[in-house]
């Protein structure tokens, strides 16, 4: 293949750039102090599978890579990931010392519990790829599978690359996908034949994919159902017929190693599913509701056959992890929220966000009185006198003011419109934009001699183009 030597080193440069950006700002400036608003969107979270009270979650970026030691109650920033986009975590399975981690750029492996690292670039020799998933043989941990974007980071065409000398060399396997290659899972009981699928959601159809012989050859799986796009895939470790594929719409399994296919329901978009290691049939999986605009949580004895299923509003949970040594405790990664724990198999679930510095923080605003209010990727929040975050809102909020004449008057721009408070942020009533290119509002400014005058910058949903609204009451 030929390369394009330009676009080459500027990749090389890039890296360079960014590597060096990550360390400049590790550490908290002088004369500043970290205020502790803690959360983020979380793609990846691994649970230790020797010692569950271990975890790391990976985030978009913030802080990328955290390590908790305690459950997830709290946790600490991993030195060397600072403004990398952590896609997946794993586990060596004979080693738990042994730690992986896909990054958009690069892959990373720790041989001493996450203290030292090492990095890969598998596809350095084809040219820039990103990195959206890896997955370790459970027969041979020599061997890790890497699932990619398209040259230059396009969506079509991702590969699939292979280590068997624990990453010291890297091989492209045959597959030419689609799309991205979003999830790959390996067959525990035949360590030869590999699954993939592809995505992502920003495309309108993904596929599925098979390898018999360890990736030298692909077949394209047919499932005869609307399939959409794909974000994961999962494989029942004690019966490897049936496997778990899901997506945009929803949930497909096989019985009989990809011959047939059946939907579960509900059939909703499914980003997030997880087996119970020790009884597989137990089936745990996050559902979104576009019809109700509404988040959900299943659970399935029967290996997805039937399903007991409640609203978990707000959460939009990404990925899902099980403790290994009691499935009751649970481990799921949201769109913004953080992350977040179960202790009684999805019923309930609490933040456990202490420490993650990944909640990207896009205006702020001060009153009078000392009150801090700030719009963020997981919501609106306000810190009291006490020095305490309360979280009002649980909306992505662009823009946010106070009242000049009541501190407890506030405003929170978000998208297609904006929310006022008349009592800090306790109750809300919504003004949506009447047009049909906004997408959200980006700045609030209020007229400090007439408090009734509003300016509002607005965003196009698409191109460079914007708008400025006025509101005179």
């Amino acid at each position: 293949m030929k390369i394009n030597f330009v676009f080459f080193l500027k990749c090389l440069l890039f890296l360079s750039l960014f590597c060096q950006c990550s360390y400049v700002y590790a550490e908290e400036p002088v004369g500043w102090k970290d205020l502790g608003l803690f959360g983020g969107q979380m793609h990846a979270i691994a649970v230790d599978p020797v010692a569950p009270n271990i975890l790391f979650a990976g985030s978009y970026y913030g802080d990328g890579l955290f390590k908790s030691s305690n459950g997830g109650e709290n946790w600490e920033s991993v030195e060397g990931f600072r403004n990398e986009l952590v896609c997946a975590i794993a586990f060596t399975p004979d080693n738990h010392n042994t730690i992986w981690v896909a990054t958009a750029y690069l892959i990373y492996k720790s041989e001493d519990g996450g203290l030292n690292w090492s990095f890969y670039d598998p596809a350095l020799d084809h040219g820039c790829y990103y990195y959206y998933t890896l997955t370790i043989d459970p027969q041979d941990s020599n061997t890790v599978y890497i699932g990619t974007s398209g040259l230059d980071g396009s969506y079509d065409e991702g590969s699939i690359y292979k280590t068997t000398d624990n990453g010291e060399t890297w091989q492209k396997t045959s597959l030419i996908a689609d799309h991205n290659v979003w999830d790959i899972a390996v067959n525990p009981q035949n360590h030869q034949e590999i699954w993939a699928v592809t995505g992502p959601d920003w495309v309108s159809e993904g596929s599925i994919y098979r390898s018999p012989d360890g990736g030298a050859t692909w077949i394209k799986v047919q499932t005869s159902l609307s399939e959409g796009w794909f974000d994961f895939v999962a494989i029942n470790p004690q019966n490897s017929t049936v496997v778990f594929v899901g997506g945009k719409n929803g949930i497909f399994r096989t019985n009989d190693g990809g011959t047939t296919w059946s939907q579960l329901e509900p059939d909703r978009s499914c980003r997030a599913l997880a087996l119970d290691p020790e009884n597989p049939d137990v089936v745990y999986a996050g559902w979104y509701d576009s019809e109700l605009e509404d988040t959900v949580f299943s659970k399935s004895i029967d290996g997805g056959n039937s399903w007991s299923t409640h609203s978990i509003y707000p959460l939009e949970l990404l990925c899902l992890s099980v403790n290994p040594e009691n499935s009751q405790v649970l481990y799921g990664g949201d769109g913004n929220l953080g992350v977040s724990k179960s202790n009684d198999g999805g019923e309930n679930w609490h933040p456990v966000n202490q420490g993650i510095k990944a909640n990207h923080v896009f205006a702020s605003a001060s009153s009078p009185g000392g009150k801090l209010l700030i719009g963020s990727e997981s919501g609106i929040y306000m810190k009291n006198e006490e020095g305490n975050w309360e979280g009002l809102m649980p909306f992505q909020g662009r823009a946010v003011a106070f009242s000049p004449v009541n501190e407890n008057i506030i405003y929170a721009g978000f998208e297609w419109g904006i929310a006022k408070s008349l009592d800090s942020g306790q109750n809300w009533s919504f003004v949506f934009i009447p047009s049909d290119d906004a997408n959200r509002v980006s700045s609030i400014t209020i007229n400090p001699q007439d408090p009734e005058n509003l300016f509002l910058g607005v965003f196009y949903s698409s191109g460079n183009q914007g708008e400025i609204y006025k509101s005179t009451d």
